[in-house]
C-alpha cells in the first residue's frame, strides 16, 4: 500500500497553527502579485482566515508594461471572484533604484513591504501574509552563502518575524502548482523569472535543478541545515549580547570597546560583538562583509593610531587601551577649531564664553598670597604666573608648531608630541582646548601647564582660571566621579 501523502493545504493549515500565525485579532494583508504562489496563498488565506477580514495588495512596479498591466488586471479580477479587497499601488521602481543607488531587486522588495506596513497599520494592525514557498528558502541560502553573509544569512526564511508571515514555506514549487490544478485556478506568470538577469534568477533556473538532480530532497537538507544554523546563531548570539553589555560603551557620537575584554573574547563572539557595535552605531549592516569586520579584528590586534574607514563614512580605529567606532573625522585644521584673545585687567573677575558648546572660563588676576607647596592640583582650575603671562593671551585649539615649556630648563617639546605621550586619542587633539601666546602653549586644558607659568616664590601676581566644560564623557567611573568633585568646587 502507497504512502498516504497530506494535502498541500493540510500541511498549510498545520503549519500555520504550529506558529500562531493568524492567533490574533487583526486583519490580513496579504502580498498578491498574481502568480502561482500568491494566488496559491489568497486561496488558502480564505479558507484558513473564517472570520478574519482579508486585504489583497498588489504592487505594479512600472517595469514590465502592458504585461504588468494584465497582472494588475487580473488580480483585481480575481479579488473580485472571491470577494475580496483589493488595494493597487504603482510606483517608478527602476527609478527609484538609480536615485537610492540600489538595485532594482532591493528597490522593489522596499516598496513592497514599505507599502504592505503602511496598509496594515490602515487596518489597524494585524499580519502581513507573503508567499514565500520553500524554493525560495533554498534560494536566500544559497545566495546568501555566494555572497558571504556569514551564519546570519545562512538560517533560512523564518516563517514568522517582524509582523510577516509566510505559511507557504512549508510548500515547495511543486506542490504549489498541484494545488492549483487540482482546484483550477488560474494565474499569471512573470516571463522576467526565466531570465538569469538577476542573481535569484540564475540560482532557481540554473543550480537548484542540478541540485535537486543531485539529491531529490537537497531542499530539504538545505532547510534542516538553515534550522539548526538558526538554532546555533540564536546561542551565538545570546553570547555576544552579554559581551556587548560588558565591553562596549556608547558614548553619543562614538561608541567605545573595551580593547582587552574584546582580545580575549574568542573570535566568533568577537565578530558578532563589532557587528552589533555597527548596527547599533550606524542602523544598518548595509554593504558591511566579511572582510570589513576581519579588517576591524586586524586593528584591534595592531598598534594604536592604527585605523581603517568602513562604508558608510564610519571609522574604526584602535586608541591604547580601547577601540572607537565613530563617523569619520574631520583633517586637522579643518572646521571646529577656534581662536579667541582675552584681555584681562585686575580688579573684577572676568568670564569668556567659548564658540559651540565648549563651556566658559572664569578667571581673575589677584596678589600671590599662596604657599608653593601648598598649590592645588586640579583638572580645571589652574595657578598661572601673570608677571610672566601678561594681560593679553589666546584661548584656541591647537595650530602647526605649538610647543610647551617642560621643565626649568626651558626644553621645549611639540605639542603633538605631548600628546602622544599622553595617550591623548588622535579625534581629541584638535579638539584640546589650549592657553596660549603664539605658538607657546601655558596650559592644555585638563592636563599639565608650562614650565614657564609655574608660580614661585618671587611671583608678585597670579592667574586665577578655571574651565567650565558644557559636557563632559568619560570612559571611566573614576572620571566621572573626579567630574562630580570638580564641580562642587
Amino acid at each position: 500500500m502507497g504512502e498516504i501523502r497530506e494535502s498541500a493545504y493540510g500541511k498549510v493549515r498545520r503549519f500555520a497553527e504550529k506558529y500562531g500565525m493568524f492567533a490574533g485579532d487583526g486583519q490580513i494583508v496579504a502580498g498578491v502579485s498574481g502568480g502561482p504562489d500568491s494566488v496559491c496563498m489568497l486561496h488558502m488565506l480564505i479558507r484558513i482566515a473564517g472570520n478574519k477580514r482579508i486585504t489583497a495588495v498588489h504592487i505594479h512596479h512600472g517595469i514590465r508594461g502592458p504585461e504588468a498591466d494584465e497582472d494588475q488586471a487580473y488580480v483585481e479580477a480575481l479579488c473580485r471572484q472571491w470577494q475580496v479587497e483589493c488595494q493597487v499601488y504603482h510606483y517608478q521602481v527602476e527609478e527609484l533604484a538609480k536615485k537610492n543607488h540600489l538595485s532594482t531587486e532591493e528597490a522593489g522588495r522596499n516598496v513592497r513591504y514599505d507599502t504592505f506596513r503602511r496598509v496594515a497599520a490602515e487596518k489597524g494592525g494585524g499580519c502581513i501574509a507573503v508567499a514565500h514557498n520553500s524554493n525560495d528558502s533554498g534560494e536566500t541560502f544559497l545566495l546568501n552563502l555566494f555572497r558571504g553573509t556569514g551564519i546570519s544569512g545562512l538560517t533560512g526564511i523564518p516563517p514568522v518575524r517582524d509582523g510577516i508571515v509566510r505559511p507557504l514555506l512549508i510548500l515547495d514549487r511543486r506542490e504549489i502548482m498541484e494545488y492549483l490544478e487540482k482546484n483550477g485556478i488560474d494565474y499569471r506568470i512573470d516571463h522576467t523569472n526565466n531570465e538569469t538577469l538577476y542573481a535569484r534568477n540564475k540560482i532557481r533556473n540554473r543550480i537548484l535543478p542540478i541540485a535537486l538532480d543531485i539529491n531529490s530532497q537537497a531542499l530539504a537538507h538545505i532547510e534542516t541545515a538553515a534550522g539548526m544554523l538558526g538554532e546555533i546563531q540564536d546561542y551565538l548570539r545570546m553570547q555576544a549580547e552579554s559581551a556587548y553589555e560588558d565591553c562596549v560603551r556608547e558614548n553619543g557620537d562614538f561608541f567605545a570597546f573595551h580593547g582587552e575584554k574584546m582580545q580575549k573574547l574568542p573570535k566568533v563572539i568577537r565578530t558578532m560583538v563589532y557587528r552589533m557595535g555597527l548596527e547599533r552605531f550606524s542602523g544598518s549592516l548595509k554593504d558591511i562583509g566579511y572582510e570589513h569586520v576581519e579588517a576591524m579584528n586586524g586593528i584591534a590586534a595592531g598598534q594604536t593610531g592604527k585605523h581603517i574607514l568602513l562604508p558608510g563614512g564610519y571609522r574604526w580605529e584602535k586608541e591604547y587601551d580601547r577601540l572607537i567606532l565613530r563617523k569619520e573625522i574631520e583633517k586637522p585644521g579643518e572646521n571646529g577649531g577656534f581662536c579667541v584673545e582675552w584681555c584681562l585687567r585686575e580688579g573684577q573677575t572676568e568670564k569668556l564664553q567659548l564658540p559651540g558648546n565648549r563651556g566658559y572660563f572664569q578667571a581673575r588676576i589677584r596678589e600671590n598670597t599662596l604657599r608653593i607647596d601648598k598649590i592645588p592640583e586640579k583638572m580645571y582650575t589652574k595657578y598661572l604666573n601673570y608677571d610672566i603671562l601678561g594681560e593679553i593671551f589666546q584661548i584656541r585649539t591647537r595650530k602647526a608648531g605649538d610647543y610647551l615649556v617642560i621643565n626649568s630648563a626651558g626644553s621645549r617639546k611639540n605639542l603633538g608630541d605631548y600628546m602622544i605621550d599622553q595617550k591623548i586619542p588622535l579625534r581629541e587633539r584638535n579638539q584640546k582646548i589650549l592657553l596660549a601666546k603664539g605658538d607657546e602653549v601655558f596650559w592644555v586644558v585638563g592636563h599639565r601647564i608650562s614650565e614657564r607659568m609655574k608660580v614661585s616664590e618671587n611671583t608678585k601676581k597670579i592667574l586665577e582660571i578655571t574651565y567650565f566644560p558644557e559636557e563632559v564623557s568619560f570612559w571611566t567611573t573614576e572620571g566621572k566621579q573626579e567630574m562630580q568633585d570638580f564641580m562642587l568646587h
